[in-house]
């Protein structure tokens, strides 16, 4: 077992930590600081720290519903420094007194505010993080196993599941397969302790945002009420809330936050959408919420207004044209106030007036609890002008693609080849700000660099043209069977054989490490973003140790988070003093560029450093499984791909599965095709490869 990967479990008192830490004891490859670490000053699960730390972290997370109830029972019981009052409903309006980092600051208002506030902070931890919901480990204990060796890489070491015995604290398997700990039963229906001026208060200060980020349902458990305990000997029929009683609470929770008069009309004017969608009363909580505080949408008549694509529109096609043949699933929002949001990670400022683009789904997160949008008076479908192969001389092209720096990569290129035949158009590409580090230094393939909601006064407004790579990968199953390259350039109207896919980068090279690191070196990338193209470790000791058998020095590169996953790779190498750690030395994402010329051969997945070498016309051996490799490298003359026989590929398909990163859980047969790969032909050919390079 490995004793160095390092995992930190977070979360609230009473939100399942114990039976996290615990879970990663038994069944996962790693150490959670907070039981092997006491000396740690971040060890204990339910603290701050503005100090970073060197730990993956798991944030766990609890229904506020049952969270409530159950730290109201634990602070009675409990020595806590201040009087807890007995009665629920003063408990959850008391103010709750700070501790660090709140030390010096106001009470919180209740302790609402302090559960949001805790896991805002978590979230807000610049290391790799998960979420990990309480409810979830109850409904399926082993998928969560798994989704947590998924996401940070672990091996899982044992499939054995927590029992009582194994710790008293945690979850006890019952008779009915039903886990449990203490009293607190998921889809028990706690909130029978609940008023209705206890619910309409609790939905008055949810942070909704929050709620929403956590992918919760802020009412989802208010159709849950307990019905009164039957009087013991009794056997009295469980009682059904009338849609009268339903209308009537809904009613009274409105009253009780404030609503107006002509609030509460809207809110009567879609009774019969309650009565008719509505089962216990969810949904009158639901439209409660929305009118109390203004927001009382109607998505389906707001996703027509704003013109988004149908359902029908956004399936899966089977070629290029007929993708073309549709509209991307985008809209255009207008702000109608001045307000502040999270875009991928960053804060920014919205004005009122300023118009932004943005997919459906991000227009809905921005509307969340509180209106600040309305949809354009001119909609993205009407304004939308798809560039196929126009004349750009003199005009102005806008392309965006979200991500990742593959699909970039793919794009960069065909840019590079409108700049060279239109010398005087004017290119705008958007894409996350995380890839900026790297797209910023492509002077010979844009001129201007915007993140993915853009004002569009300043940019889609101005543009001739505009062309969208969102979704030609996932949604036109011609995918499956055309090189990429091809695919994104026939969607830009453009011959593929006209364009030179192999164009070197340029990036600054400021990075230390290149100036006292002798060179040359194979360069390995040993894992993907997405866990379904992340071969297994063991295939790339082999490819490490064939490089330092034949004399070549090796270097592993990841991003400064993973310097202990690189470590443990490092140090199980046959020759780890000849293997150097490059995710200690990173500084950004420019490092790749200057990282893959430096070195005589690249060894990599179906990822960034596999298209990076192709790029600067380095040999690569590369590693491919759910995606065949022709899908992807039949560009690329110096890659040497490196795959399961199609037949073995999936021993239940016989073919490629083709599951994207969004899709991972799809992958019933935990990665099989994996498996399949050759080792003696993984050490042939690099030293093949190595042999062959002029260094």
């Amino acid at each position: 077992m490995n004793n160095e990967r390092r995992v930190q479990v977070y979360g609230c008192i009473r939100s399942g930590t114990n039976v996290i830490e615990e879970m990663l004891l038994r069944n996962l490859d790693c150490v959670p600081t907070a039981s092997k670490q006491k000396e740690s000053p971040y060890a204990k699960h339910h603290a701050h720290f503005s100090d970073s730390i060197d730990a993956d972290l798991i944030i766990c997370v609890r229904n506020i519903w049952e969270w409530l109830p159950s730290i109201h029972r634990l602070t009675l019981k409990s020595h806590w420094h201040r009087d807890i009052p007995e009665s629920f409903s003063e408990f959850i309006r008391e103010p709750w007194s700070n501790t660090s980092p709140y030390d010096g600051m106001e009470p919180f208002a209740n302790p609402i505010k302090k559960w949001a506030a805790d896991i805002r902070f978590w979230l807000s931890l610049p290391n790799e993080k998960m979420v990990v919901k309480n409810e979830d480990v109850i409904r399926d204990y082993n998928s969560v196993v798994r989704n947590i060796s998924e996401r940070f890489n672990l091996p899982i070491i044992s499939d054995e599941v927590i029992t009582r015995e194994c710790s008293p604290k945690v979850y006890a398997q019952s008779e009915d397969g039903q886990f449990r700990r203490g009293d607190d039963i998921l889809n028990r229906k706690v909130l029978s302790e609940y008023t209705d001026d206890d619910l309409a208060y609790v939905l008055n200060h949810l942070d909704i945002a929050l709620i929403d980020e956590l992918d919760y349902d802020e009412w989802h458990t208010v159709d849950q009420r307990k019905p009164k305990r039957k009087e013991k000997g009794m056997n009295k029929p469980k009682k059904k809330a009338t849609t009268a009683h339903k209308l009537k609470v809904a009613e009274q929770l409105l009253k009780s936050m404030g609503v107006s008069d002509s609030m509460k009309e809207l809110y009567d004017a879609d009774a019969d959408t309650v009565k008719a969608a509505s089962e216990g009363m969810g949904r009158d909580v639901q439209n409660a919420l929305r009118a109390a505080r203004g927001n009382p949408i109607d998505w389906e008549a707001e996703y027509k207004a704003l013109e988004l694509p149908t359902v029908d529109e956004m399936q899966k096609v089977d070629t290029v044209d007929e993708f073309k043949a549709g509209i991307p699933h985008f809209c255009i929002g207008e702000c109608i106030v001045d307000f502040t949001a999270n875009v991928v990670g960053n804060e920014r400022q919205f004005r009122k007036g300023e118009r932004i683009c943005m997919t459906g789904g991000d227009y809905r997160k921005m509307n969340n609890g509180q209106r600040c949008m309305k949809p354009a008076a001119e909609s993205f479908r009407k304004t939308f002008r798809r560039y196929d192969g126009q004349d750009l001389t003199d005009k102005h092209l806008m392309v965006w693609r979200a991500g990742g720096i593959g699909d970039l990569l793919f794009i960069r290129p065909i840019l590079v080849h409108l700049k060279r035949k239109y010398p005087t158009c004017t290119i705008t590409l958007s894409t996350k700000e995380q890839y900026h580090d790297l797209v910023k230094y492509w002077e010979d393939a844009i001129d201007n660099l915007t993140d993915v909601y853009f004002n569009c006064a300043l940019t889609y407004d101005l543009a001739d043209y505009h062309l969208s790579f969102e979704g030609i990968i996932e949604r036109c199953r011609e995918a499956e069977t055309t090189d990429v390259h091809d695919l994104f350039a026939r969607l830009a109207g453009i011959d593929p054989d006209e364009v030179e896919w192999c164009v070197p980068m340029t990036a600054p090279v400021d990075n230390p490490f290149f100036a006292a690191q002798p060179a040359p070196y194979a360069l390995v990338q040993c894992r993907a973003s997405a866990h379904t193209r992340t071969p297994f470790t063991g295939y790339f000791i082999e490819a490490i140790n064939a490089c330092t058998k034949a004399g070549m020095r090796v270097v592993i590169s990841d991003r400064e988070g993973m310097w202990r996953f690189v470590e443990d790779i490092r140090t199980a190498c046959a020759d780890p003093d000849m293997v150097i750690n490059f995710a200690k030395f990173t500084t950004g994402l420019h490092d790749m560029v200057s990282l893959v010329d430096y070195a005589a051969v690249v060894i990599a997945p179906d990822s960034a450093f596999c298209h990076a070498a192709a790029m600067q016309n380095k040999p690569c051996v590369a590693f491919y499984g759910p995606f065949p490799a022709y899908v992807r490298t039949a560009r690329y003359p110096l890659c040497i791909p490196l795959e399961p026989v199609k037949s073995q590929c999936c021993p239940w398909s016989g073919r490629e599965c083709f599951i994207h990163a969004h899709e991972t859980n799809q992958c019933q047969h935990n990665n099989e095709c994996w498996n399949n790969l050759d080792r003696e032909a993984i050490r042939d050919t690099v030293r093949k490869v190595i042999e062959a390079t002029e260094l």
